[in-house]
């Protein structure tokens, strides 16, 4: 559970006995917080519904048996959600956040240049890229396919947002109170 998007996570290199390296991250490519106004009969709840499109990240050096050394890279996409509640006492609350995998992936190999990993790094920014392009359609898929069955399966629906309260907006002097 979050306030925020998670921060991205710094690599973590491992470093195996020998000529081996490995060093695994993640990235957020995008996040969304969606409101929502939860109605159930005469009952209303305010919710937020949270998603994130993230990317993990795994860049591994090997040394062929002629002693050049090569690296791949796999980058991996994930979409995690929670729906969040607020009580009538104002009470915040969030279900278990649920990752699941997105079909996108991309491999690679090239010849290493000591600790750089230019093709893997230049690869990763691009799939970062084209799933912030997408983000919108990923979210919205996302919405239809796990939030949409959850609410009609309670009997639940979404309903416009309340107009804000017009009293609100004024100050005291204009309800007919003392402005100081």
């Amino acid at each position: 559970m979050w306030a925020e998007a998670p921060p991205q996570t710094p690599p973590v290199v491992v470093q195996a006995a020998g000529p081996r390296r490995h060093v695994e991250g993640s990235a957020v490519a995008a996040s969304q917080d969606e409101p929502l106004d939860l109605v159930k009969g005469a009952r209303r709840e305010s919710a937020l519904y949270r998603r994130i499109v993230f990317v993990t990240t795994s860049v591994a050096w090997t040394a062929a048996p002629d002693g050049t050394e090569r690296y791949r890279w796999s980058d991996k996409a994930f979409v995690q959600r929670e729906l969040c509640l607020t009580s009538i006492t104002g009470l915040f609350a969030c279900s278990t956040p649920e990752t699941e995998p997105l079909t996108e992936t991309i491999e690679g190999e090239a010849p290493a240049a000591g600790d750089a990993a230019p093709e893997a790094d230049a690869a990763l920014s691009s799939f970062i890229a084209r799933l912030k392009a997408r983000a919108d359609a990923l979210f919205a898929d996302d919405r239809r396919d796990h939030l949409a069955p959850l609410l009609k399966a309670a009997g639940v629906k979404v309903a416009p947002p309340r107009p804000a309260d017009p009293r609100a907006r004024r100050g005291p002097a204009a309800r007919g109170g003392s402005s100081g």
